[in-house]
């Protein structure tokens, strides 16, 4: 529960800084480092990480897997899921939207 607090904080806080108007790809990526990087220190005092010598290590890998899966590709999947017009409702998808063509039926 601590674990998913922490990344849920850290993944939202970016988005909330900006009052959920901007969604460019620093914004994704800030999230992803925040979510990675804020469980990491709750799983390295979990798991005894304090004092090893890979600890810089493992928090730079934790970090840019966030900023990678986290942020980026989920600004990959966004931006395929405005193509689909799923998304014209929310602020998300009306940031950048362009309009959506209406098709008549005949």
């Amino acid at each position: 529960m601590l674990s998913a607090a922490a990344q849920g904080i850290g993944s939202e806080s970016p988005f909330a800084l900006t009052r959920y108007r901007r969604f460019g790809w620093g914004v994704f990526a800030a999230s992803g480092a925040l979510g990675a990087g804020l469980v990491f220190f709750w799983t390295a005092y979990r798991m005894g990480w304090y004092g090893q010598d890979l600890l810089a290590l493992r928090l730079g890998v934790q970090v840019l897997s966030g900023i990678v899966l986290g942020g980026l590709l989920a600004k990959v999947i966004v931006r395929a899921l405005e193509r689909t017009g799923v998304l014209a409702d929310f602020a998300i998808g009306a940031a950048d939207a362009a309009p959506i063509p209406e098709r008549r039926v005949r």
